[in-house]
């Protein structure tokens, strides 16, 4: 019994003698918050990380919150071993918000890239990735200091995360949700895409931009790159990526304009929108059936309008209805003839809905794909028009 007790407190001892053998010291580690890739020649790529350096960000003086190592390496994995002969600590890689791949090298494909930050076990997945875009490389996207949030990383994630919810024609995507689609039978994806608005990016690297009243430049996000396998081919226009969102059913809330009866327009908030998609078989063909469902307040009158009248209130919502079909039609027509990439996952649909017909059409994908029936079947219903009948000026100017 003794001997039997013995063992097992040699045991405990053990593992708690052991438990923090990974352990590593704060002051060891160089804090990265973002990474982007940028394409160099067909040999190398530049691999860059914006850094944290926390003595600024709890007691700001004459540096910048943050700092961006690069290195020009054949692989990814050499790049980060090789930024070791530039940084005094080791890069810490699990906090990291954001991944910015640069537009040409995502022409080239991003697989490699993927299967890096998929390989590395310190690498969680709840990160965004994002396309630089406008000419601008990846590495010129983290260099830039921003505003309210001091870790210009913190300032896209919470912008992207924010816009997705409030505006359509972006889109967030984490990494898990990347390679879901990357590996789903029937299915391209989708990211969006970031540039630099305003001036000199130089000098908006510099703690100057954040010390003045306006900014010198600032970084955005714009439009939604579509891809076909892992190789970017192309970007949706505003109208198009708001029907991408649309029609993926990711618009939690959004702006919209409507066309009055006798011109002018009405600015909508989309409180609600719904979007359900089918395949079934007509005439022994598939063909795709798009049904989205939008509740409205109007927010803005810029016309002469009585919006008493229910036959008024009909007419925009007809309106509303037919403005909608046309957005989704032009992202539906960018992905069967612009791109001929299934980023809106058709495919995938028939496999699901029609295992059968999908068996005969997944090897000829490409040459059936722009052929495939699409019907629209759109819904809007205009909940509260606010407290006005019309629009205040025009109601001077008819008094």
């Amino acid at each position: 019994m003794k001997k039997s007790i013995s063992i097992a407190i040699l045991l405990l001892i053990m593992i708690f003698s052991v438990g923090c053998w990974n352990q590593r010291e704060l002051n060891d580690l160089a804090i990265a918050m973002a990474v982007g890739f940028d394409d160099v020649n067909d040999n190398e790529i530049e691999l860059s990380i914006q850094v944290v350096q926390p003595e600024e960000i709890t007691d700001p003086s004459y540096f910048t919150p943050v700092t961006v190592y690069s290195e020009i390496a054949p692989t990814i994995f050499e790049g980060f071993r090789k930024m070791t002969t530039e940084s005094p600590r080791k890069i810490y890689l699990p906090h990291f918000r954001i991944a910015v791949i640069s537009e040409q090298l995502a022409r080239k494909g991003i697989n490699d890239i993927l299967d890096m930050l998929i390989r590395d076990h310190e690498l969680r997945s709840d990160f965004y990735i994002l396309i630089a875009r406008d000419g601008y490389t990846a590495k010129d996207i983290i260099s830039i200091m921003t505003k309210l949030e001091r870790i210009p990383a913190n300032k896209i994630f919470s912008s992207l995360k924010v816009s997705d919810a409030a505006w359509a024609p972006t889109t967030a995507v984490l990494l898990d949700e990347l390679l879901i689609g990357l590996a789903t039978d029937g299915q391209e994806v989708a990211l969006t895409g970031i540039t630099i608005a305003g001036g000199e990016k130089e000098k908006a690297k510099t703690k100057k931009n954040v010390e003045r009243m306006d900014r010198i430049a600032t970084i955005s996000t714009k439009g939604i790159s579509v891809f076909k396998d892992d190789k970017l081919v192309g970007w949706l226009n505003e109208d198009e990526s708001k029907g991408y969102s649309y029609i993926m059913d990711e618009v939690q809330s959004t702006i919209g304009r409507i066309n009055c009866p006798n011109g002018g327009e009405l600015v909508v908030e989309i409180m609600s929108a719904e979007a359900d998609k089918t395949a079934n078989i007509k005439n022994g063909k598939p063909q795709i059936e798009i049904s989205i469902t939008l509740n409205v307040n109007i927010g803005e009158v810029a016309c002469i309008i009585d919006l008493t009248d229910e036959e008024t209130i009909q007419q925009l919502e007809k309106n509303m209805e037919e403005q909608l079909e046309k957005i989704v039609k032009s992202t539906v027509h960018a992905a069967q003839h612009k791109f001929n990439s299934d980023f809106l996952g058709f495919g995938n649909l028939i496999y699901k809905n029609q295992p059968k017909q999908w068996e005969k059409l997944k090897d000829n994908w490409d040459e059936e794909f722009p052929k495939l029936s699409v019907k629209y079947n759109m819904k809007g219903t205009i909940n509260l028009t606010g407290t006005m009948e019309q629009s205040f000026f025009n109601k001077i100017k008819e008094e």
